[in-house]
């Protein structure tokens, strides 16, 4: 199991892109969690759990379009093979060789917030 930050804690208003990871051998899942520690509009913030297409280096989301986040909080998306419930948001699917979190937004409003995420066997 390994631990990261996707994005360290700071106020932001546009999107952002995060950098790709390699998986270890074991890992099968991932728990994504967002951390928001001040909003101040109505756009809202989107975890998007992505694989990297190892031909072309694109990335394709793997996660449903989650409801945007406009509240303060702690928000967490589970990415696993024949998880069914959990979290903000869960999604069933096998966590690929390569992956990266990026965070969209839905306006240009001030939201501080960190990114953490850990590897699940």
């Amino acid at each position: 199991m390994a631990t990261g930050v996707a994005f360290a804690s700071a106020a932001r208003t546009t999107a952002q892109t995060g950098t790709v990871v390699n998986k270890e051998v074991t890992d099968r899942g991932i728990i994504v969690y967002l951390n928001v520690g001040t909003a101040s509009g109505t756009g809202g913030l989107s975890v998007k759990i992505n694989g990297i297409d190892p031909v072309s280096g694109t990335a394709a989301q793997l996660n449903a379009n989650p409801t945007a986040v406009t509240a303060t909080g702690v928000k967490t998306y589970i990415l696993y093979p024949g998880t069914t419930s959990g979290g903000t948001q869960a999604t069933s699917a096998p966590l690929p060789d390569q992956f990266r979190i990026d965070v969209g937004v839905g306006d240009s409003s001030s939201y501080t917030y960190s990114v953490g995420y850990e590897t699940i066997r």
